[in-house]
């Protein structure tokens, strides 16, 4: 019995070092913050901030890039639906928004949104704010959502 468990110590210590030691001819593996992979002119907003934005700029125009399911539950108020996966459609919505005009981008987790702040930005938009977190942030500082419907 005290074999399989020495033999565990002894690969995990050995993993550790592996990894610890710093080799300066292997490169450091460093994960970016999703902040790093954003369109150009695009800002990283919490949920205060975004409401912020809606409450205080009225020209914002608001995209929800979730599916229709999770757009019928209950979205941001005024938030236009572009499902990220529909690509037939998603682009023709995106080209009736004014691109003067500020933009927040949101999906549920921030993960889909944050990629199409790349989109956004090829339609001409300047000032994109893309909601960090997505949704379940909103949610989770019991900001105010639509009915489902």
């Amino acid at each position: 019995m005290k074999r399989p468990h020495h033999l565990a110590i002894l690969t995990l210590i050995t993993c550790s070092s592996l990894v610890s030691c710093g080799d300066p001819k292997t490169p450091e593996i460093r994960l970016s913050p999703p902040e790093s992979h954003l369109a150009p002119g695009t800002e990283a907003v919490d949920a205060q901030r975004a409401a912020a934005l809606i409450r205080d700029d009225l020209s914002i125009q608001i995209v929800d890039f979730r599916d229709e399911a999770a757009f019928r539950t209950g979205h941001i108020q005024s938030a236009l639906h572009a499902n990220y996966f529909a690509t037939d459609s998603t682009p023709e919505r995106l080209r009736a928004l004014n691109p003067s005009l500020p933009i927040l981008v949101y999906c549920e987790l921030g993960e889909l949104s944050r990629q199409a702040t790349a989109q956004v930005a090829e339609l001409g938009f300047t000032r994109i704010y893309w909601l960090e977190g997505g949704l379940r942030t909103w949610r989770q500082q019991g900001l105010p959502l639509t009915d489902p419907y």
